[in-house]
């Protein structure tokens, strides 16, 4: 079985129950989370060969479930971007472009009282999406890989940029919607917001985000 087999057009992966989570999951994460968090998927896809071959296939089930969630998120976001009024899409886009850029990421997280401890060039703290205690990793300025500040936990795999960690660490900002948080960030930048943006703040309930990877137990992979 190969990569390219597990498509989210496949029926009996939307009928998973990890299908439908991860989802509900992949949904609250912006374009640049998923990609990361999808990226880091493949590499856990080549990791189940590592397994024995009762492990490996609980492991490509597992993963391939997360993986075709994240395509069928990204798919319908592309098909939404395309029905969406051209002009206020490339504002909304230009303005959390440069959010991602721009925001102080480590501020974000001292804002909030979250800990983190300087590590060399990075910072490393807890995991808010799976509660590790020291395998977050917050890279507070771009590199040759990435054109922004991020935070990446070494556990979960989870992948975040200064929009996502804002809505995870900040109590004022924990149910805001994604567009709000890139409203509220901004703001704080000193960028102009358009009127029909500002408008757009109304607080949602989000699930908290617990979409991680395969653990082993004892040689066995096992979901988390």
């Amino acid at each position: 079985m190969n990569l390219h087999s597990m498509s989210a057009a496949d029926s009996t992966r939307r009928n998973s129950q990890v299908f439908r989570d991860a989802l509900i999951a992949y949904s609250q994460m912006s374009d640049v989370e998923l990609q990361g968090h999808r990226n880091a998927l493949h590499y856990e896809w080549d990791d189940c060969t590592d397994l024995d071959s009762a492990s490996e296939e609980v492991c490509r089930n597992l993963v391939g479930d997360w993986l075709a969630a994240a395509d069928t998120v990204l798919r319908r976001r592309s098909l939404r971007s395309r029905a969406f009024d051209s002009p206020r899409w490339e504002e909304w886009k230009e303005l959390s472009d440069r959010i991602r850029r721009d925001a102080d990421i480590v501020a974000i997280f001292a804002a909030a009282g979250w800990p983190l401890v300087r590590q060399g060039l990075e910072f490393g703290g807890p995991c808010f999406a799976c509660g590790g205690t020291d395998r977050l990793r917050v890279f507070p300025a771009p590199d040759e890989r990435h054109d922004h500040p991020r935070a990446w936990c070494r556990r979960c795999g989870g992948y975040w940029d200064a929009i996502g960690c804002l809505r995870n660490v900040s109590a004022e900002a924990m149910n805001f919607g994604y567009f709000d948080a890139v409203a509220m960030l901004a703001e704080s930048l000193g960028m102009n917001v358009p009127s029909e943006l500002k408008a757009h703040k109304v607080p949602t309930s989000r699930r908290p985000r617990h979409a991680g990877f395969v653990e082993f137990v004892g040689g066995k992979a096992v979901p988390r």
